[in-house]
């Protein structure tokens, strides 16, 4: 089980200056789901079936070249999730749903460490 430290390096002014990440970087991108830990759903009785558990989404080939597999455990600012490995999120990208424990309101430029 790989264990990763992630921690941040750059966020996007206020100008609107678009982030670059380079070779040892990784962009974190908030997404929005359906079914979250928000107010609305998570007090729900018939919605909170429907929630689904904090996850990583990250590129496959990506995750491969630092030694990450499916199911494996991420820890990006103190939250544990599992990865899951989509060939639809592009290379060096982490997708991290919103409302799911995950402190991330905007895209933010990472340094991973392995641990």
């Amino acid at each position: 089980m790989a264990l990763a430290a992630i921690t941040p390096s750059v966020s996007p002014d206020e100008k609107g200056e678009s982030l670059h990440p380079d070779e040892s970087q990784w962009l974190l991108v908030p997404i929005t789901r359906l079914y979250d830990l928000g107010i609305t759903v998570a007090t729900s009785a018939l919605l909170q079936p429907h929630i689904g558990a904090a996850s990583f989404i990250v590129n496959p080939q990506s995750a491969k070249s630092i030694g990450i597999q499916s199911g494996d455990m991420l820890k990006v600012n103190g939250l544990e999730a599992k990865a899951v490995l989509d060939e639809t999120v592009p290379a060096s990208v982490i997708l991290v749903p919103r409302s799911m424990g995950t402190p991330i309101t905007r895209p933010v430029v990472f340094k991973m460490n392995v641990a």
